[in-house]
């Protein structure tokens, strides 16, 4: 009874009829070392690959135990061909390169001779492309809220062809991200190198990246990006007269495309509180940093105390401005003893001084 159960088991092992928990095929060996395992690899003829690289489920289909054949599938066998090649495989190629992984496999190959390997080009679209980009834009910025960066065209060059259906694109020379939370010389100049880098158009270098890391296919190529910045700006609710003080009640902020490569704008009203404008500035419009003058030192209605000098004496009196003004500039004074008027000139906000 035993030998006849022993013959029923070998011929179920032989045929690939037992099953295994294991899908690690060195475990399924490792159980019965002694035993061959028979598996047909029938070649196919003709093979237009998809990805990077290419493995044995690309080559060839298989036949005999499930799970090694499953195993069997997922053999890397090389890196795909350039779009345009053509590599031819042979049977015998095969069969060396599944041995090395499976020396216990009795293999059998069946089907053609040689497989012809070429690869499908990906043709990369420019509104594919453009999606991308303003993927590692929004990125970049995101959490950025006092500008914007539009992606508004992208030109690929014509008859670009890469390998791998699945894949990733980086960029090699984005600027780097900035923040904005204060006016300054420094934010000025970052938002000046945001224009510098993203308004207008621009070439962009990236490479396209498909594969995993054993074969990795990379292709640096080039492309033209039309783009623009939008900035975040208090503009005017009203129309200002020209020696207008700015006052923040009087604007509000709206999302403002920026023109050219060079930042001017006045960018947070509440830190130019006090300034005079140079020029009349039109309801809806930003206000730029060359159109603004220094604060008043003095304002009309302000006491100051007024200093008049006679040889070595130093008189101290209590004034009124009549007028607003700079330091260095002059304005009329009325004594609030006297009511006597005087043009003196503005030492601090605090001082004048008679002519």
């Amino acid at each position: 009874m035993l030998f006849f159960l022993s013959i029923y088991t070998f011929f179920q092992f032989s045929l690939g009829i037992v099953s295994y928990a294991s899908d690690d095929f060195s475990n399924i060996l490792g159980t019965a070392p002694q035993v061959s395992l028979p598996v047909k690899l029938t070649l196919k003829s003709k093979v237009e690959l998809l990805n990077a690289s290419y493995t044995l489920d690309d080559v060839a289909e298989c036949n005999g135990s499930h799970i090694i054949c499953e195993e069997a599938y997922g053999v890397l066998l090389g890196r795909s061909p350039m779009p345009g090649q053509i590599v031819r495989l042979s049977k015998e190629q095969i069969e060396v390169l599944v041995k090395q992984e499976w020396d216990k496999i009795d293999l059998q190959m069946g089907g053609a001779n040689y497989v012809i390997l070429s690869s499908k080009p990906t043709i990369l679209n420019d509104f594919d492309l453009r999606d991308r980009l303003v993927d590692e834009l929004s990125m970049m910025f995101e959490s950025e809220n006092k500008f914007k960066v539009y992606v508004d065209d992208v030109k690929l060059a014509k008859n670009l062809k890469f390998i791998g259906k699945d894949f990733k694109i980086t960029f090699a020379n984005l600027f780097g991200s900035y923040s904005f939370s204060s006016e300054s010389k420094a934010q000025t100049s970052s938002f000046s190198d945001i224009l510098k880098s993203f308004n207008g158009t621009k070439t962009i270098r990236a490479v396209y990246i498909s594969g995993d890391q054993a074969m990795k296919y990379e292709k640096e190529f080039s492309f033209s990006a039309v783009m623009h910045v939008e900035a975040l700006l208090p503009v005017a609710k009203i129309s200002l007269r020209k020696g207008s003080i700015i006052r923040s009640v009087d604007f509000s902020n709206q999302w403002i495309r920026i023109p050219g490569r060079q930042f001017g704008y006045m960018i947070d009203a509440d830190l130019r509180e006090g300034y005079r404008l140079k020029q009349a500035i039109a309801a809806g419009t930003p206000v730029k940093v060359n159109q603004i003058m220094l604060p008043l030192t003095v304002r009309r209605g302000h006491t100051l105390s007024l200093i008049i000098k006679r040889k070595n004496l130093k008189i101290l009196t209590k004034v009124r401005a009549l007028g607003d003004g700079l330091v260095g500039e002059s304005i009329d004074v009325v004594s609030l003893k006297s009511g006597k008027r005087s043009r003196v000139k503005i030492l601090d906000d605090s001082a004048v001084q008679l002519f």
